[in-house]
């Protein structure tokens, strides 16, 4: 649950980093319309997408796991319960659901980036 919960913090990141650049852009280059444009509702509508991207980011990635077949050790030698780890233990080749879940990390941070 660790490892979701840090999914759900970078996906959060990710879309507070680019509210701000968006915020900083209207400060910068329309600073007479600031007011106007960066109004209270825009603000919470920004706080609220991006505790949803977080949320879905995280949900994802636990749907994916839960479903997962596992038999024989449940037992990661590790500390922190990485994700990489968990799909290890799974009664499957795990090697397209690594490749699947890292390129879906990606997508969400080529996503938060590209729409700066």
């Amino acid at each position: 649950m660790s490892q979701i919960f840090s999914h759900f913090i970078a996906g959060l990141e990710m879309v507070i980093l680019v509210v701000m650049a968006y915020d900083r852009y209207v400060a910068i280059c329309k600073p007479l319309h600031y007011s106007t444009v960066m109004s209270l509702h825009r603000c919470m509508w920004l706080v609220v997408a991006a505790w949803t991207v977080g949320f879905v980011h995280a949900m994802s990635q636990i749907v994916v796991i839960v479903q997962l077949p596992f038999c024989g050790p449940r037992e990661i030698d590790s500390f922190f319960c990485d994700r990489p780890l968990v799909i290890n233990l799974a009664c499957m080749d795990s090697h397209k659901l690594k490749v699947l879940m890292n390129v879906y990390c990606g997508v969400v941070a080529i996503h938060a980036l590209s729409s700066c």
